[in-house]
């Protein structure tokens, strides 16, 4: 596919040497970071034309990361006709830019187009281990019988059959605007959650559940509002702006991440709100740049804790500082966990998350 047919070019801002916009590649490579902006919020039931070059000059003023890191705007993804087309080329854009080894930040749209992320992964990775974060969620059967849209998405992804969801975490939730049904069936099924009550308590819990994580993908509602709503359906309570800057890093940091997904942002709402989006882009960035320098064989520390007569393995990477549960050589068949949790084993008291393996 010819992957300019399907893209407005944008303007490249000014800038100095010393800031992000002065790297952007100037040609689509193997082996690079890749952002493109979606302005379809069809799914959302809103028309409306956004204009990204605000983002786009925040973004690119600010401080450049590594020397060698490579990453590349291919701009604004022309819309579809129908919805279904929007979805269905997004998805071919990113089986595109997979096969040649790219990692994708795609900013804008409805929370609906996590469903085409979802997609593509599942078809180049043959299975999922997904992250969500939002304020509020509502799985039911009867959304099955509905068109796709930004309030069901996650309800198709886990009845469809060819998609293989190996691993699922939903971060940030509010238990009141949360079915208890919802709650009830990801517990069933053995998929993770996290309340924002937690996340703000520990926030040291975050980066282990997004460690192994091949799809993230963010609802705006998880952040709180500040003056002027950053969300379509904004909430009061949310991840604040140090502590969602904190969260993109670690989902940079991902050992298998393949795609990021930045949806249901009001781009009609302040400068403040733009600004802080284009910082969560670049802790994400910054993230994948550190976890491009992690060494192919990694240093491992080995710690053991006994209890109750029973022997339980701890692992350290020496260079990342992140820890792991299980015996193990492999680190990738181990759980993430957090040095927290090898402080809680050695008083006596093992996460019962670890013990679900």
């Amino acid at each position: 596919m010819n992957i300019s047919d399907v893209f407005s070019p944008f303007q490249k801002p000014d800038g100095k040497e010393w800031q992000l916009g002065a790297h952007l590649r100037k040609s689509l490579n193997h082996g690079q970071v890749v952002i493109l902006t979606c302005s379809d919020y069809r799914g959302v039931n809103m028309e409306r034309t956004v204009d990204f070059s605000m983002l786009r000059n925040e973004l690119y003023q600010l401080a450049s990361i590594e020397a060698q890191f490579a990453f590349y705007d291919l701009g604004d993804l022309i819309s579809g006709k129908t919805l279904q087309d929007t979805h269905y080329i997004l998805q071919e854009v990113l089986l595109f830019l997979f096969q040649r080894n790219c990692k994708v930040i795609v900013v804008g749209g409805g929370s609906d187009l996590s469903y085409a992320l979802f997609s593509a992964v599942n078809s180049f990775k043959k299975s999922v281990r997904y992250a969500h974060f939002c304020a509020g969620l509502d799985i039911h059967s009867e959304q099955l019988e509905q068109d796709l849209d930004a309030t069901n998405f996650l309800a198709k992804i886990f009845d469809n059959s060819s998609f293989h969801v190996k691993d699922f975490t939903l971060l940030g939730y509010q238990r009141h605007l949360t079915s208890p049904f919802t709650l009830n069936y990801l517990k069933e099924v053995n998929f993770d959650t996290l309340r924002l009550s937690e996340i703000l308590s520990a926030s040291y819990i975050v980066e282990p559940r997004l460690r192994f994580a091949d799809l993230v993908t963010m609802d705006a509602n998880v952040l709180e509002t500040m003056r002027e709503p950053i969300a379509f359906h904004p909430q009061v309570n949310g991840l604040n702006r140090r502590e969602i800057c904190s969260c993109m890093q670690s989902i940079g940091l991902g050992v298998n991440l393949s795609a990021v997904g930045l949806f249901n942002f009001d781009f009609s709402s302040s400068w403040q709100n733009t600004s802080l989006l284009a910082q969560m882009i670049w802790y994400l960035m910054e993230g994948m740049s550190i976890a491009q320098t992690r060494p192919r064989v990694p240093n491992v520390e080995t710690y053991f804790v006994m209890i109750n007569e029973e022997n339980f393995v701890f692992k350290k990477d020496v260079f990342t500082d992140q820890w792991y549960f299980g015996a193990s050589e492999y680190l990738e068949n181990c759980l993430p966990c957090s040095y927290q949790d090898y402080l809680q084993a050695k008083n006596g008291s093992i996460h019962p998350r670890l013990l679900k393996q």
